[in-house]
């Protein structure tokens, strides 16, 4: 029996992968969360607090 793993990201419900291993499920997650948060800040658009983590952005002028 093979294991399946699965990736949700609540924050960006068009995502959901079931890679064949963990470390592949990690990658795609980590890349659909850098890709979620630089589309939030190029739009403007404020970031959730994740986990207790919250990303201020300011801007420099």
């Amino acid at each position: 029996m093979m294991a399946h793993f699965m990736a949700k990201f609540r924050h960006a419900e068009e995502f959901m992968r079931m890679p064949l291993h963990l470390e592949e499920c990690r990658e795609q997650l980590e890349e659909v969360l850098e890709e979620w948060i630089l589309f939030r800040v190029h739009k403007n658009l404020d970031l959730p607090v994740i986990d207790g983590i919250e990303l201020i952005i300011k801007e420099i002028v």
